[in-house]
């Protein structure tokens, strides 16, 4: 009797990939188990077992080595019902096309070559008429730009806490409220949506991807230190359980692609590793809140470069405490010091960020209010999300890479968030020929209004980024950029990406942004590193930015 073969329902995608290997991501049916058949270049074909996880949506994830050989790998996926002996894989139906998935991806290049990659985040999926979410993947899958080596996905990939985008709803989220699932099942089937996008769904079968969530995965603007089950209830707090849902969603469609949860679990194998990572999230048990990850960063290097990414929420504290940092000093901040410390200054450093380093978004600018109204030890951090809420700890960072010795190569931030495209440099006021920090912020894949976040009642979504000296303690809420001039050892100057010959969406105010849906080009080669937005429409917004090998080198 014949085996009937099903197409999975979604996949296969290539997440954390390296010289040796690659992570191969799938999700199954109910009832169902996944075959997988795969060969590298030539060669002949492979056939394994992919297990799902019925706790974790029926995904299920598969490393694939690469036995020492630089070339790609083919792979092929069908479903066939749990009871079914298979006594010949190689006799399903692999060569047909409704019922067989399939994907390809190369490995990461030796350490010494150059490579392009894109990055991008805010994948918003529109509304309605609005519904341009596909329109980046699109343009990526059909140009020459689908042959990069991988893509770095910087948050906001899900907008699991915004209303249903199916059907007709064309009323955006802030009219109608946030609505995030009451359920892990709900967190679930926002994915699902999302995932199921052809362009995207297409684009992820032909290259690697790169993720880590922002805040959108979960819930608007979350914070670590607000979810903690012993406050569950109390007033300023929310409920832990959204957290452990949310994380337990996050751990399912993008962890598990990039394996940061084995650093939690480093005595087994990416499958025992990922069982045991979705026990301690389950929401029903919050007694085992202690043994869930930390923080869900992680590094990986490809060709000359190294990249550090970073988990920028589960470690927050209260921005209006005393010592307030974004990273704990004994977690990620020290990870990064010591990722910023390591080698021999010749190989490139990338830090993704999901919020940016710079430029500030002044949200909760109090410019010219009555100073005898509002002490400074009142002053608050009120709507602001990046790094602007920690100044200080932003300070004790740009410091540390100035001053340390063995920091020897300037790193470049990668961030997204923030809904516009834009680069900027971050550099010290006495000295900004040897101290420039780039920040190249990619933001958004899609989102239905551009701009960002709205500053009061009366100024929705106006431009507020701030260039020129940068917030360095919570005093300064109260000043402008410029009467911070002698206060700020650091300040902010913005790349103009425009030429004589642009015309259109290139100036935000006195600012260069990109305020369509794109994503950003990157080369990285033995000269320097370059750096393009690309629009949805296909055309290359202003000149590219380029910073030399050379330059990144910092002089003491």
């Amino acid at each position: 009797m014949p085996v009937r073969c099903k197409k999975p329902s979604l996949g296969p995608m290539f997440g954390y990939t390296t010289q040796e290997s690659t992570i191969v991501w799938i999700r199954g049916r109910r009832s169902q188990k996944a075959v997988l058949r795969y060969r590298i270049g030539e060669n002949n074909w492979q056939y394994d077992d992919i297990p799902l996880h019925d706790n974790l949506d029926f995904i299920g994830i598969k490393r694939i080595d690469f036995n020492g050989e630089q070339q790609e790998v083919s792979v092929q996926v069908t479903l066939v019902a749990e009871h079914q002996t298979i006594e010949d894989p190689s006799t399903l139906s692999w060569s047909n096309s409704r019922r067989t998935a399939k994907g390809s991806c190369r490995p990461a290049p030796d350490p010494n070559s150059g490579f392009t990659f894109l990055s991008g985040s805010c994948s918003h999926k529109g509304y309605g008429l609005f519904r341009r979410g596909q329109e980046v993947y699109k343009r990526i899958e059909s140009s020459g730009d689908s042959q990069s080596d991988f893509m770095m996905l910087m948050g906001d990939q899900v907008y699991c806490d915004h209303p249903g985008t199916h059907g007709l709803n064309i009323l955006p989220a802030w009219i109608v409220g946030q609505s995030k699932p009451q359920r892990v099942q709900g967190y679930f089937r926002k994915y699902r949506s999302y995932y199921r996008q052809k362009h995207f769904q297409k684009l992820m079968g032909q290259m690697p991807t790169f993720r880590i969530f922002d805040d959108h995965e979960i819930e608007n603007n979350w914070k670590g230190y607000l979810y903690d089950p012993n406050c569950d209830g109390q007033e300023g707090y929310k409920n832990s359980k959204t957290l452990l849902q949310g994380l337990t969603a996050y751990l399912a469609y993008q962890d598990s692609m990039s394996g940061s949860y084995q650093r939690h679990f480093a005595e087994a194998d990416e499958i025992d590793g990922l069982r045991q990572c979705a026990r301690v999230l389950d929401p029903e048990r919050t007694d085992q809140w202690q043994e869930k990850p930390e923080h869900w960063g992680y590094e990986f290097s490809w060709g000359l470069a190294d990249f550090l990414v970073l988990d920028v929420r589960s470690e927050r504290t209260d921005p209006n405490q005393a010592g307030a940092n974004i990273l704990r000093d004994e977690g990620q901040y020290h990870r990064l010091i010591e990722f910023l410390k390591q080698g021999d200054g010749q190989r490139y450093k990338f830090v993704v960020s999901p919020v940016p380093l710079a430029p500030d978004i002044n949200a909760d600018a109090r410019y010219g209010e009555n100073e005898e109204e509002v002490p400074d030890n009142e002053l608050e951090f009120e709507h602001d999300d990046t790094w602007r809420s920690y100044p200080e700890q932003r300070k004790r960072l740009l410091d540390k890479i100035r001053t340390c010795p063995e920091i020897t190569t300037m790193p470049i931030f990668l961030s997204g968030d923030i809904h516009l495209s834009n680069i900027v440099e971050i550099k010290r006021r006495d000295d900004e020929e040897n101290f420039a920090l780039p920040c190249l912020i990619s933001s958004a894949i899609n989102w239905i209004v551009f701009g960002v976040q709205p500053v009061s009642d009366n100024e929705m979504l106006l431009p507020k980024l701030e260039d020129g000296p940068l917030l360095e303690s919570r005093q300064q809420l109260r000043d402008a950029p410029a009467d911070r001039e002698d206060a700020s050892e650091y300040r902010v100057e913005f790349f103009e990406f425009k030429n004589e010959e642009d015309h259109g969406h290139l100036s935000y105010g006195k600012r260069t942004a990109c305020t369509r849906n794109n994503y950003m080009k990157i080369n990285v080669d033995e000269e320097g590193v370059t750096a393009e937005i690309i629009q949805a429409n296909g055309e290359r917004f202003g000149r590219p930015w380029f910073r030399s090998r050379e330059s990144l080198q910092i002089v003491r």
